[in-house]
């Protein structure tokens, strides 16, 4: 049972050209019709993953709807997880979760990773952290 509905924002900040500290990408979106209510929310992590732990996204990549891929954590700088896995260009502003389902990022970008064209490139993946979600949400009633 789903509803296709116009939105309007409520808050953006989108801000990836400075240092990692400062680098966020992030939308709060609403209904414009105040009566719908949405059914469906993502709780918040109390606090940020451990290095090296599983992480899940949930996106839309390549047209494909609500794709759960397995990843790991391998670094955070700033405001910036890192993230390596499957995952693929239509999961940007998808959920990172832990273990839990809970949120611990919002997906932000892809870096590929090619020191060498001998080498193989691989993907690493950047994620919006839960601290800077959690600041984002500070003023929103």
């Amino acid at each position: 049972d789903q509803m296709i509905c116009q939105l309007e924002i409520i808050k953006r900040n989108y801000n990836l050209e400075q240092d990692d500290d400062t680098a966020c990408d992030l939308m709060l979106l609403q209904p414009k019709d105040k009566n719908i209510i949405p059914r469906v929310y993502s709780e918040l992590a109390d606090i940020e993953p451990l290095l090296g732990s599983d992480v899940y996204v949930v996106g839309n990549p390549m047209s494909m709807e609500d794709v759960l891929s397995d990843c790991r954590l391998i670094m955070q700088r700033g405001s910036i997880l890192y993230y390596i896995g499957h995952s693929y260009f239509g999961n940007s502003g998808g959920g990172v979760y832990n273990k839990e389902g809970k949120l611990v990022g919002v997906v932000s970008f892809i870096m590929p990773i090619q020191p060498d064209k001998t080498i193989p490139a691989y993907v690493i993946h950047g994620a919006t952290s839960l601290n800077k979600i959690k600041q984002f949400l500070q003023d929103i009633k």
